[in-house]
Order: structure tokens, then sequence, then C-alpha cells
């Protein structure tokens, strides 16, 4: 017997049991699907032991041999389990979703910014290296130093931890004063605390304004699947102030225009570079995306597990029986997951890591793409013709 094993941290989550339920109806028996709370999971030996309750009797163990595929589905700290339970698995031949290189590259906002530059909107970064410079620094001076380099920004802007999901660590800063607050609270929660989710850097962003209520933001969910773009919906976001500062931050936002989009409505080169640039190209991946008042499509970030529940009831939501391809296609998307899955298992378990390895590796790109912030990521490049090239030339 061979498996399919999803990887989550809620083995009741709603898109985890919709995108089993498209694998077993595809599987015809040929594959038994399991899910496993990561965890309580290990790895011992040559096999991956589940362990849900503190019975030793309920224990699980599968074959690490007999695992056709592995899906990740967590998010938050979880995230770093999850990687590290993949990795240790995908050493042992064992083809992962997406694969963990991308994984790992996709979870660093900054990472993803110094790849492809000219994709994001205007964006100055301050990574790892920066911080421990000026981590003994008065407070005072620290801020300085990092209000001195967004010259190029004006306010308001976005201000981004390099990790974190689901608005995690995105603040909007409507003036040089918030923002000063919000980096007093990010330098003594760095400065107090090695665990902080500042402690890997943050970046700031132009902010491009997408609404005519400023406290609103719109942008686009790309659904890639395979290195196709699949389905889109338009989300929306609320801002509100955060405590006794006037920063904002996300929150709940419950009559949000959610929407399918059909992606005939997106500039047709736009969407194809996107899509195209993605280092992963068969895979799931989410491209988060919105348009300037100039038509200019910037990328937010590319994700490695769109959320199939999301996607699934907006078309619900919207009738999936009327006509409409943007509400078809969204309706479908567990289902053509499940086709991918299925047709990677049949290539065989060497082709995506070797794709995905050579596209991803930190020495197929220029020395600017990491390092101490300078003034060359101070702004993107502007001799790129195609940003993809240098990732698909790899592949």
């Amino acid at each position: 017997m061979k498996y399919i094993l999803i990887l989550t941290q809620e083995v009741n989550n709603k898109s985890v049991e919709m995108l089993a339920k498209s694998l077993r109806e595809k599987s015809y028996d040929d594959y038994t699907i399991l899910i496993f709370d990561v965890k309580c999971t290990q790895i011992a030996g040559d096999y991956v032991l589940h362990k849900p309750g503190s019975n030793n009797f309920s224990v699980q163990s599968i074959f690490i041999a007999d695992i056709a595929l592995v899906i990740k589905r967590t998010w938050g700290p979880i995230r770093t389990i999850a990687l590290q339970l993949c990795q240790q698995l995908e050493k042992n031949n064992v083809l992962i979703l997406n694969g963990c290189q991308f994984i790992q590259w996709s979870h660093s906002k900054i990472l993803q910014y110094h790849t492809l530059p000219a994709l994001f909107p205007h964006t100055v970064c301050f990574d790892k290296q920066f911080l421990l410079q000026i981590k003994n620094d008065p407070l005072d001076r620290a801020i300085e130093k990092i209000i001195d380099k967004i010259n190029i920004l004006q306010f308001p802007m976005i201000f981004k931890t390099d990790e974190g999901c689901r608005g995690d660590g995105v603040y909007l800063v409507g003036s040089k004063q918030d923002l000063r607050n919000l980096l007093q609270k990010f330098m003594f929660e760095l400065q107090s605390n090695s665990q902080s989710k500042f402690r890997n850097g943050f970046l700031l962003q132009e902010w491009v304004k997408t609404h005519a209520n400023l406290d609103i933001s719109n942008y686009f969910r790309i659904n890639i699947i395979n290195g196709k773009a699949q389905s889109s919906v338009q989300f929306q976001l609320k801002w509100e102030k955060s405590d006794v500062n006037n920063y904002k931050k996300l929150a709940d936002f419950k009559n949000a225009e959610d929407k399918p989009i059909d992606l005939a409505v997106f500039d047709s080169l736009q969407l194809k570079r996107v899509v195209s640039a993605c280092p992963c190209q068969d895979g799931v991946i989410g491209a988060d995306v919105l348009y300037d008042n100039e038509n200019k499509m910037h990328l937010l970030e590319y994700n490695d597990g769109p959320a199939v529940s999301a996607i699934v009831d907006l078309a619900q939501r919207n009738n999936p029986e009327i006509n409409n391809s943007a509400i078809q296609q969204c309706f479908n998307f567990p289902d053509e997951i499940a086709k991918l899955c299925f047709l990677l298992i049949e290539r065989g378990l060497t082709q995506q890591k070797t794709q995905t390895n050579s596209a991803i590796n930190h020495q197929n790109f220029s020395n600017r793409f990491w390092g101490k912030p300078n003034e060359k990521l101070m702004s993107r490049p502007t001799n790129i013709t195609h940003p993809s090239t240098k990732i698909l030339s790899k592949i």
C-alpha cells in the first residue's frame, strides 16, 4: 500500500478535509490518504510515527519507502516544525509537494524580494545581519539608522516582518512618528526575546492605494497549479489602529467584498510575468498581487499553501451552478490540486526536486540578492527585462 500524507496542525481543518476528499475520489483505491498532526509526528528509523494521544496503542506507523507524496498544510510557527520534518523525508527520497527548497524560500519575504525585486512595490529590506549591527546601539540611534535608509519611500508605507503569515507582523504606518512608535516596540522585543518574530528582519514597502477608503485594501490571490494560473479571487483587508499607537494592523473584516475573479480580467503579459517568475513551476502556489493607479501589477508574495476552503467557499457563496468561469475555476481548485499530485507521483521522485533545487540555489543569483542592506537594495534594478530569466534558465 502506498500513502499520500498530509501534514497539518489541525486534522479537522476545512481546507485539509476538502483536499483529502478530492485525493480520495481520484486515487481509485491505489493510495491511502492519511492526515497527521505535525505536532504528534516524528521519524524513527525507517518509519514515520503518529501518536495523537497519550496512549501508546494509538500510535500509527508507516514505512517511509511507502510514502508516495507529502503535502504540508501548516501556518504560523508550526510551519518551521513541519518544514524540518519534510526536509528529513525529502532526504529519504520522499516527494514533497512544492519541494522543501521552495517552501523554505517562500517563508522569507526578504529573500523573495531580493530574488525578484522588479516584481514588488518599492521596498527597503533590513535583514538579520543589519539588525545585529545595530542591536547594541542606543534605541534612538538604532531607529534613526533605519529611518535614514528609507528616503525612497513616502508615508503611508507598509511594515512587514520577514516571517509571518495570515497578516501577522504586517502594519500600515502613516507617519514618521508612527514608524518610530512601531520600531520602539520592535527593537525592545528584539533585545528582550531571542525568539521574537522580528529576529530575522523586516522590510518597509511602498503602500499602494487600492480602495477609496484608506482603511481598506484590495488584493488578488492568483492560484498557480503546475506553472499555470488556475483561478483567482479578490480579498479585502481592513486596517485598524493598534492599541494606543497610531500605526495600524490588519483586523477581521466581516463585510469584506471577497469574490472569485475571472483570470481574463488581468493583463495577460503581467499575469504571465508573475506566474512564470515563480521558482516552483510544478507545485501549488498562491501569488498575492495588487494593481496601482497606473494599472501596473505588483507582487506581494508567493506562498506555498493557498487556503483551499477560502477559495471554494467563495465559489459556493456565489452559487457554483451558475455558468461563470471564475466561480467554476475556484470550485474546481481542490480537484485540480489532486490531479497535480497524482501527476507528480507518476513523473517519479526526482524531477520536481531537481527543478526546485536548481531554481532556488542561492548561487544562481547575483550577490546583490543577499547580505547587508546597501544602496543596491534600496531600489529595484532598472535593467531587468524579465525577472524570471535567471530562474527559468536554470530549470
